[in-house]
């Protein structure tokens, strides 16, 4: 069996993995004394939870925002500051409860190779504006593109808890002509629940709609997002 259809089994295993995790129950995640209730989302992506080792490039930006049932609306900036880093302005409105904007801030500690996993630390909620409080990750992402399957785990730990980040991504190309344009399955873990769902490039719109499920197997939130790339000079 050659390298890229055993890379693109493995993929598809490891998402059917992470659903299996979801209707068995969450694992236990190591809480700290006192701790209720889940993260809040500071919107890694639109749609998975799963914050990545990959920086916005700099000089650019992206514009994002997500609807979660009619429980919250969500929406970020991420800005692309300088080579390796990247600062992530996100602003929570759920139907219950007061709004709240955060900060973040990413660095890429190791650039990846085919061989090497980019690795990136990063700080969320800067200001501790959430219950939550400052939250801190380590996070890699290793990308197998013959196998078109990048995976991505770390560990995240806040005021509340401490536990693992892992995601999976099977990338489905749509056009011969144009590898951009395509589909990604998408599926993660996040301390809390599982959440999956597929996003959709549109590489001459410079942008992406996701559609999918928070909480696979227990609230199942349906969730729908948008994305949109703006270059750099």
């Amino acid at each position: 069996m050659g390298n890229a259809r055993m890379g693109r089994l493995l993929g598809l295993a490891a998402v059917a993995g992470l659903l299996v995790m979801a209707l068995s129950g969450p694992a236990a995640a190591q809480d700290k004394p006192g701790a209720k209730g889940k993260q809040p989302q500071f919107m890694p992506s639109v749609l998975c939870r799963v914050f990545t080792a990959y920086p916005t490039p700099a000089g650019s930006c992206k514009l994002a925002a997500r609807q979660v049932e009619n429980k919250a609306r969500q929406g970020a900036l991420l800005v692309g500051v300088v080579d390796r880093v990247e600062a992530r302005f996100t602003r929570i409105d759920p139907k219950r409860g007061s709004s709240v904007s955060t900060l973040g801030l990413k660095l890429q500690l190791v650039k990846p190779d085919r061989q090497t996993p980019a690795v990136t630390l990063g700080i969320e909620d800067i200001f501790e504006d959430t219950k939550v409080g400052r939250a801190y990750y380590l996070v890699a992402s290793h990308a197998i593109p013959e196998a078109n399957f990048r995976v991505h785990g770390g560990l995240w730990t806040d005021d509340l808890k401490t536990g693992p980040l892992l995601g999976a991504e099977v990338i489905l190309e749509l056009s011969k002509h144009n590898p951009r344009q395509k589909a990604i399955l998408l599926a993660d873990y996040n301390r809390d629940s599982v959440n999956a769902g597929v996003r959709l490039c549109f590489p001459k719109l410079s942008g992406l709609i996701e559609v999918g499920v928070f909480d696979v197997g227990g609230d199942n939130d349906f969730v729908v997002g948008i994305r949109r790339r703006i270059p750099g000079r």
